[in-house]
């Protein structure tokens, strides 16, 4: 249990510097992170160049100032929205008008409805993260005195067909209508300068995420060629002495056996007992020599047709001739 409490601090620093996902990348084979590496770095590649591009804009567009003002109900799209999403719209808040909650896929939103010029209806909507409700507030708020007023509002124009549905929705539950051309806008609560460079960060935080990722990947591939050629190399030197035991014979240095009791292979004979064994027989008694000149009488086997079969002593004679002359 000591032992536990001592090592617990250690074991949490080693999983918070080393979690699970970059132990199981640096498991992986070298050429699939080589794989994931070029394909990684190619997208970085072309990623952080527009990047680029886009934070010179964004400079050019803090330098030149916001669009030309324009009221809601002369808004167009095509004409009065920036490169970077910027509008500057003239609108009528009205405070008696309840705040809506947008329920959306991501992080939810709260929206404060805004009217054009002459009509009833919904024009528009100011929405910004829920806890920046009162910040919103204020700022529609601090520009007129009355329950209605004019307003400036200078944000982002949001163009997203899932997000107008759930406004027009949340606007109707609430009793009001809403116009056929809704215009959605995140003012930008925290200045015109804080608003853009907003925009550009989560791109630059996903992008640093990847290069991260990308130097993890170059290293984990790094070390497993490496330690794959070394395992190689060990294997191999490993191996050398097996292989030149294997070729070699050593001598023997056990001793030799005696002559009274030696083996083939190299051990003692077990004695045998003799139960179950049949006595030996005595030695047979060598034929007698045939005298070379002398040949054997064989019997001849006439048949029942008088035919006579010869012998082979005969069938030889006739063949090779007389003995004599052979």
């Amino acid at each position: 249990m000591l032992k536990a409490l001592i090592l617990f601090p250690f074991r949490l620093i080693r999983a918070l510097l080393y979690p699970w996902y970059i132990r199981w990348i640096f498991a992986l084979p070298w050429w699939v992170l080589g794989v994931l590496a070029i394909v990684l770095g190619s997208y970085l590649a072309q990623a952080v160049p527009n990047a680029l591009a886009n934070n010179m804009a964004l400079e050019l567009a803090q330098f030149d100032g916001p669009p030309p003002l324009r009221a809601l109900h002369e808004f167009d799209p095509r004409r009065d929205v920036s490169e970077q999403d910027e509008v500057n719209i003239a609108a009528t808040y009205d405070s008696s008008m309840a705040v809506i909650t947008l329920d959306l896929t991501g992080p939810d939103m709260v929206a404060v409805p805004l009217f054009a010029k002459g009509r009833p209806e919904v024009a528009a909507v100011a929405y910004a993260l829920p806890s920046q409700e009162a910040e919103l507030l204020a700022y529609l708020s601090s520009q007129g005195a009355g329950v209605r007023h004019a307003v400036q509002v200078n944000g982002s124009l949001r163009q997203d067909g899932v997000f107008f549905e759930r406004a027009r929705a949340a606007l109707t539950q609430n009793g009001m209508r809403s116009s056929q051309e809704l215009v959605a806008i995140r003012p930008f609560l925290n200045g015109r300068q804080a608003g853009l460079g907003n925009q550009q960060l989560g791109e630059w935080l996903l992008l640093g995420a990847g290069g991260l990722l990308l130097a993890i990947l170059i290293v984990a591939t790094v070390r497993n060629f490496g330690r794959g050629r070394r395992s190689s190399r060990e294997s191999i030197r490993m191996a050398a002495p097996v292989a030149r035991s294997r070729t070699t014979k050593a001598p023997t240095t056990k001793a030799l056996p005696s002559k009274a009791q030696s083996s083939p292979w190299g051990g003692p004979v077990k004695p045998q007992s003799n139960a179950g064994v049949p006595p030996a027989l005595p030695p047979a008694k060598p034929a007698p020599a045939a005298k070379p000149d002398v040949v054997p009488v064989v019997e001849q086997r006439i048949t029942s047709s008088g035919y006579r079969a010869r012998t082979a002593e005969e069938i030889v004679r006739e063949v090779f001739g007389p003995k004599s002359g052979r």
